[in-house]
């Protein structure tokens, strides 16, 4: 047989409050609970014996109907599952909430959320929000419910991250996160969305980062650089190959195949924004592909050695080991660090000091986000856009 019992779990809150839980035990079985939204309470306030709020919880009359109330929607419950004979802890939650109700247990959605991530392939979003999922566990109860994210629940979380040494857009991921998985269980509810994130001004924490890319002094440095090994040579050879082709992400770099190749031309989407490209294949280009040809269908087959692993945290992996390497020969070249990214920027920036106009740099590096890209996309042909690199490189005397 069933019961259902309205109790206090012994666990603080952030509020330093303890969380209200309907309690449903089923025979052996281990108990069900089911956090109360929005109600907590100091010990005192608590009257155990008889499941209500002590005279000294503002409001306790009102409160102790509300927890009559949930008392009486539970019994009826149970008793038409065990009439029916089809008790479950799954069938209680699901009348509990009832048609389109939804779970408020903050813990709970983030996992909903990686899961619909991990199933749709979206690794690398997925594994932001377990770098949430993750912070929030540390600083939260994993009883802790939408309704008790506050303005000041948030700003205590930041505070936490701020002294773990978190960067302020290490913190702004964590928060765009939380924020993204609330506005969605509101949505679902069909209630107003919080003000508590508007309030904070996530981007108040957001730290402006310098942009990095390589003025032409210090391209033509890294171009005549020797390498001392293999995993500089790769660097290397990859950071040029994403320059000379307008700035190709590693990413799409690492998922070119030989049907990418056509009529001495690469075609491919760029993976972040299904943007297409078409890029003329030079001669600088064409020695880089052939120097790492092999039975592969890929052009550089270097993720085939991590077994195992889905294709992004293999990406993942690999961006880190070239990241890694870049570093190492700035350092040697005694110029700024850099990351694979920086060849968009580097592209840019020469192609900018060679007086190139704005809106063929923007259609070059195929930003249809923006509206002068949108305009400008279609009014250039492959062949000049390919003729900007071409200048690029004779303004180095590559």
């Amino acid at each position: 047989m069933a019961k259902a019992k309205i109790v206090i779990k012994k666990r603080k809150l952030s509020n330093n409050n303890y969380p209200i839980a309907l309690r449903v035990i089923h025979m052996s079985n281990p108990a069900l609970y089911i956090r109360l939204n929005g109600l907590s309470v100091k010990l005192d306030e608590w009257n155990s014996n008889l499941s209500r709020f002590t005279t000294k919880k503002k409001g306790f009359k009102k409160l102790n109907n509300i927890l009559a109330d949930i008392e009486q929607k539970a019994d009826s419950i149970l008793e038409l599952l065990e009439a029916q004979n089809e008790f479950s802890y799954f069938k209680f939650k699901e009348r509990y909430y009832g048609n389109g109700a939804s779970d408020s247990n903050v813990i709970n959605k983030y996992n909903e959320k990686i899961y619909s991530l991990t199933a749709l392939k979206k690794y690398s979003t997925a594994e932001v929000y377990k770098t949430s999922l993750k912070a929030f566990k540390e600083f939260a109860d994993i009883e802790t419910t939408f309704s008790d994210i506050t303005f000041l629940f948030i700003n205590k979380f930041v505070e936490s991250r701020m002294l773990k040494n978190n960067s302020g857009n290490y913190i702004s991921i964590i928060l765009r996160s939380l924020r993204a998985i609330h506005y969605s269980y509101c949505d679902e509810l069909d209630i107003p969305r919080p003000n508590c994130y508007s309030k904070f001004k996530i981007k108040h924490i957001e730290t402006r980062t310098a942009k990095q890319g390589l003025d032409k002094h210090q391209l033509k440095r890294f171009l005549e650089y020797t390498p001392e090994s293999t995993y500089d040579e790769i660097a290397k050879d990859l950071f040029i190959f994403s320059v000379l082709t307008r700035g190709c992400n590693l990413t799409d770099i690492l998922n070119l195949t030989k049907d990418n190749l056509f009529n001495n031309q690469i075609n491919y989407r760029r993976s972040k924004t299904n943007t297409p490209f078409i890029v003329n294949i030079s001669k600088d280009i064409n020695a880089i592909i052939e120097k790492y040809q092999s039975s592969s269908m890929f052009l550089f087959p270097f993720l085939e050695k991590y077994k195992g692993q889905n294709t992004a945290y293999k990406n993942k992996l690999f961006n880190r080991t070239m990241n890694a390497q870049l570093k190492k020969i700035a350092l040697k070249l005694n110029i700024p660090p850099f990351s694979t990214y920086a060849s968009r920027r580097t592209w840019a920036q020469i192609s900018q000091a060679n007086n190139v106009p704005i809106e063929m740099i923007s259609a070059g590096l195929g930003h249809s986000e923006l509206r002068t890209t949108q305009i400008y996309l279609s009014g250039f042909s492959t062949d000049k856009l390919d003729s900007i690199t071409k200048d690029l490189l004779d303004s180095l005397n590559y």
